[in-house]
């Protein structure tokens, strides 16, 4: 067991990070031709027996077909830049023996999408498919730190990590928090994720959160070991504050989706993000945040879609720091409502 959570490989329509979305948005508005596209991944397949299936399925595509993944694909999705990557990833991973030489999950996205940021929940799941392991099994992910601090203990032998007494925060393996030793977690009355680092010391200070609640921050999006490490409080309430923006409800929509649960967003009001002060963004990095707020105000968490609809015309965008005084005051209340 590599501490990480093996799902069926069956792709899920959720909201991916930045890549998957701005690729989506390639896709609907024409800006690869379909006929060069499908060429370049035919030439990848050319060389990977294990893969002649994927380029038998290609080749049958009638010629002003739109881009989508060929009928029938074992990675398992339509979405034509999920199957590309998936099929980079899967060439490089056969053509240098990933079957039997530890290849890390940055070191194929980086070769083959030229990208190590790149892998997405869709991505690897379609890549799982068509190396026919589990992502984790398939690739070494490496485990990163997670930043905490409220009444949860970690005993590995004679050592205990307490992340209530620790100033003004600790640091664990998310993986290997699970891994090694035990973890009590029967003070916790819920956990509250943070999405910016300043914003999470911030709250580190308030004794009346940190005291029944544990405070965490992942790195500021919904990676894999931070959805790994949050599983395990199945029975708790799970609370989130992220930026007044897309990305900020992208967060906790994909958090949602990918542990089968509600996630309850604090201080995420459309009366705030109206008063600003507003993020200063480019015009395409407003274009994307109205793109994608049009989508989570249809089909994002219920209790966000009027905050995505406000952001979908102009996609403007407030950052948690700007907030400090309206919401550090109220925060311990906001959170505690949702004890058992």
């Amino acid at each position: 067991m590599d501490g990480f959570d093996y799902r069926p490989h069956v792709l899920r329509l959720t909201e991916g990070w930045q890549a998957a979305r701005l690729d989506h948005l390639n896709e609907l508005t024409g800006r690869q031709d379909p006929a060069v596209a499908r060429a370049a991944v035919a030439e990848l397949l050319q060389g990977v027996p294990e893969l002649s299936d994927e380029l038998h399925r290609l080749k049958k595509v009638e010629p002003g077909r739109a881009l989508r993944a060929p009928a029938g694909s074992r990675s398992g999705t339509t979405v034509w830049s999920v199957f590309e990557d998936a099929v980079r990833g899967a060439c490089f991973w056969y053509s240098h023996d990933g079957a039997t030489t530890e290849l890390t999950a940055k070191q194929v996205a980086s070769e083959a999408f030229r990208d190590s940021k790149r892998w997405t929940p869709e991505r690897e799941t379609a890549f799982a498919n068509l190396v026919g392991k589990s992502f984790t099994k398939a690739v070494k992910v490496t485990d990163v730190e997670i930043l905490m601090r409220g009444p949860l203990r970690w005993h590995v032998g004679s050592v205990i990590a307490d992340a209530h007494s620790t100033c003004p925060w600790i640091g664990l393996p998310a993986g290997g928090v699970e891994l090694l030793g035990t973890v009590d977690r029967s003070d916790v009355r819920g956990v509250l994720v943070i999405e910016n680092k300043d914003a999470f010391e911030q709250v580190c200070t308030k004794t009346e959160i940190y005291h029944r609640w544990l405070c965490v921050w992942g790195a500021g999006y919904a990676s894999r070991p931070l959805v790994t490490f949050l599983s395990a409080f199945d029975h708790l309430p799970i609370a989130a504050w992220c930026d007044l923006d897309a990305d900020g409800i992208g967060i906790i929509n994909n958090l949602s989706v990918r542990l089968g649960r509600e996630i309850y967003p604090v201080a995420m009001d459309v009366e705030w993000w109206a008063a600003g002060p507003h993020r200063r963004q480019t015009p395409s990095e407003l274009e994307r945040g109205r793109a994608r707020a049009a989508r989570l105000a249809i089909d994002g968490p219920v209790a966000l879609r009027s905050l995505a609809a406000a952001i979908a015309p102009t996609g403007n965008g407030r950052e948690q720091e700007s907030q400090y005084r309206e919401v550090l005051p109220i925060l311990g209340h906001a959170v505690t409502k949702w004890e058992p």
